[in-house]
């Protein structure tokens, strides 16, 4: 009995894979875990900055289209 049981846990403890799975999921979290602090802590200034990026884009497509770019500072 007592050398069943050293069989198991010796063949558990030559077993990786679960180690490999570990691993991996810590892997994961450090690549995840610092995208979801950046996007918790500035995730309003982010939003802004892409809308506001958008609305200047909108903006100068409708100069474009209605016969040049007004305002702006060219030769």
């Amino acid at each position: 009995m007592l050398e069943l049981i050293r069989e198991r846990l010796s063949a558990l403890h030559e077993d990786e894979e679960g180690l490999t799975v570990v691993e991996v999921v810590l892997l994961i979290a450090l690549i995840v875990l610092p995208i979801v602090l950046i996007l918790i802590l500035f995730g309003k200034d982010i939003k802004a900055f892409i809308a506001n990026m958008w609305n200047n884009t909108k903006k100068e497509a409708t100069e474009l289209q209605s016969g040049g770019m007004t305002g702006s500072s060219g030769s």
